[in-house]
């Protein structure tokens, strides 16, 4: 998490420096009303309506330059997201593409690629627009406790208890909402999993005559979610009522203090209805917060998963190129603690056939020979034109589990060799139908 800021220091600083700006003028304007109104209290005379007129202006001034500098930072907000977005996707394949074939084996990648699509949409979408309304949210209480202290000190003494006392009780109800969302983030995945493995496997499970059992692991685990999901809103609007009568309470003290105040000449009238129009500035921020919070808590696990893509073990770069004989001496063929085969020795220098049952270490030998497997007892040499070299042939073969891609039949062929000529092609595509 720290490394993604670090990575995009330059946008948050620059949207921090934005964000500043924008609270400041936001604050701005209730000096003006303020001091408009107390000059409105006052005698008539041409000297204040000039100064009516200067403030006003200003007022106006104050407002549009906020506009403008909101504007921008939404248009810097989106932009800025769409490039991380862009980013962290190209970043998380990258990553994919390194990882070592073995590890591959050990993980669920079909339950793994849903969570990863899943954490770097939200990431992508939500991240700046996020990380924007928490800094706007702690500026503007900033400002608002400086603009209440300004006026009057024992404001904030009078009015701020009850609305931190309110503050508690919804940061309460929030810590377990995040343990529900985490909760149901587990559930999700698993059942999208299983709602996907239906769907695409549908046929096998018609033949098999299973398809009804099926059906009732998805019903089961589907109304566990939704049970997990009902509990989840039922805590947050307890959250939304608590946040609700938040600013009630605290705009009913705040008329009830600053009435009183005035009554004993310690508020002026500009002073009580600026303070009753921008009495949101100490509650919004913290109640938006809160808002927030569950969001903030996604978001933060999105990050952590995503990374943890970065731990998975990487393999060296390998360099390739063309071999003519391929050797193999003394090597054993293990899946995790089992040995399949042991002391193989083998020269390839021409063309030949692997014949075994299944689960004997065909797919293990060619993943050795091609390299994409560390061989753990034994040796590899490859050669060319006699000499031993310490690169690695391209080795392409049909997985019994191979992915077909979301394209034609010729080019899912192709992938292995770009370069087969019409008549290959056409006994390769024979070969994949009748099989």
């Amino acid at each position: 998490m720290v490394k993604f800021f670090k990575e995009n220091k330059k946008i948050f600083i620059i949207l921090f420096i934005l964000l500043l700006f924008i609270s400041c003028f936001r604050v701005l304007p209730i000096y003006f009303i303020e001091k408009i109104i107390d000059i409105a209290n006052t005698s008539f005379n041409q000297e204040n309506i000039y100064t009516i007129i200067k403030i006003g202006l200003f007022f106006i001034l104050a407002n549009i330059f906020k506009s403008f500098l909101f504007a921008l930072s939404k248009w810097f907000s989106e932009s800025n997201q769409a490039r991380i977005s862009t980013n962290l996707k190209i970043l998380i394949f990258e990553k994919f593409s390194k990882i070592k074939f073995e590890y591959l084996n050990k993980i669920n990648i079909s339950s793994l690629s849903l969570s990863i699509i899943e954490d770097s949409e939200k990431i992508g979408e939500n991240i700046i627009t996020l990380y924007s309304e928490i800094i706007l949210s702690f500026f503007t209480f900033l400002f608002g406790i400086y603009f209440f202290s300004r006026i009057n000190f024992l404001l904030i003494i009078y009015v701020f208890p009850p609305v931190l006392i309110l503050i508690l009780i919804v940061n309460k109800i929030s810590q377990n909402i995040k343990s529900i969302i985490f909760l149901s983030k587990a559930k999700l995945i698993n059942i999208l999993g299983l709602f996907n493995d239906g769907i695409l496997g549908i046929k096998t499970l018609k033949v098999h005559q299973i398809e009804k059992d099926f059906l009732e692991n998805i019903k089961k685990d589907s109304f566990s979610l939704q049970e997990i999901k009902i509990k989840q809103a039922k805590l947050k609007s307890i959250n939304f009522f608590f946040s609700d009568i938040t600013f009630i309470i605290s705009f009913g003290i705040t008329l009830i203090v600053t009435s009183i105040f005035v009554k004993k000449n310690y508020l002026t009238i500009g002073e009580l209805t600026a303070i009753l129009m921008y009495n949101h500035l100490l509650t919004d921020p913290i109640l938006k917060l809160i808002e927030l919070y569950p969001k903030i808590i996604e978001i933060l696990n999105c990050l952590k998963r995503i990374e943890e893509i970065k731990t998975f073990p990487e393999e060296r770069e390998k360099i390739y190129g063309k071999v003519d004989k391929i050797e193999l001496k003394d090597v054993t063929i293990k899946f995790e603690k089992n040995i399949l085969q042991s002391n193989i020795d083998l020269v390839i220098d021409s063309s030949f056939g692997i014949f075994g049952e299944s689960g004997k270490g065909k797919s293990s030998l060619l993943n050795i020979i091609s390299g994409s497997i560390k061989v753990e007892t034994g040796n590899v040499f490859y050669y060319f034109n006699d000499k031993k070299v310490n690169y690695f042939p391209k080795i392409s073969y049909m997985m019994q589990d191979d992915f077909i891609f979301n394209m034609s039949l010729k080019d899912n062929i192709l992938l292995g060799n770009k370069n087969l000529i019409e008549n290959e092609l056409y006994i390769c595509l024979m070969k994949f139908l009748l099989e």
